[in-house]
């Protein structure tokens, strides 16, 4: 059995699992937090599939919660990181979360400065396979399905489709 990590995740790696129908994979390697925030930007075209499905976990295993301390808040935003990803970072701080999911390189590098371990989305199709939860095969696809949207930095995500289209 999976010692579940504790996670908080931005809107962007929700919204490219959801839209590749692999969302529920999170809940299964991970306990999932996000800040209100990041909760409203996954909501903003709210009749869009992925929306709905994000919608419809967070009422079981998805944990939205509020930050406690806004102080951090305008400092963070003001190094032109967006809301959602400042309250990412100030919630991870809070629960005292083991990572924090985002695609954003720049909020991910203000993120490690203040001693916060990120992980992408990528990570979370490698630990899918490392748990045995997927195959190397569905691991391929996942891939490729991300891939194939063109909304991050795809260049991780190229190289560990190479390595998975050779794992056993």
């Amino acid at each position: 059995m999976i010692k579940k990590r504790i996670v908080v995740s931005d809107a962007a790696p929700l919204i490219q699992l959801a839209i590749s129908r692999h969302l529920d994979l999170l809940p299964r390697i991970y306990e999932v937090f996000i800040p209100e925030a990041v909760f409203d930007e996954t909501q903003y075209y709210p009749e869009l599939p992925d929306a709905i499905e994000i919608a419809k976990a967070a009422g079981k295993w998805l944990e939205v919660k509020r930050i406690r301390v806004r102080t951090q808040l305008s400092g963070l935003l003001e190094q032109k990181i967006g809301e959602g990803e400042a309250e990412a970072i100030i919630l991870c701080k809070e629960i005292r979360a083991d990572s924090l999911l985002m695609s954003d390189k720049h909020a991910a590098s203000k993120a490690e400065s203040l001693g916060v371990k990120t992980i992408t989305v990528g990570d979370v199709v490698k630990e899918a396979y490392d748990y045995k939860i997927i195959g190397a095969a569905d691991a391929v696809s996942i891939l490729e399905s991300l891939i194939n949207q063109n909304i991050l930095n795809t260049s991780f995500l190229r190289r560990l489709l190479e390595e998975a289209r050779a794992w056993p």
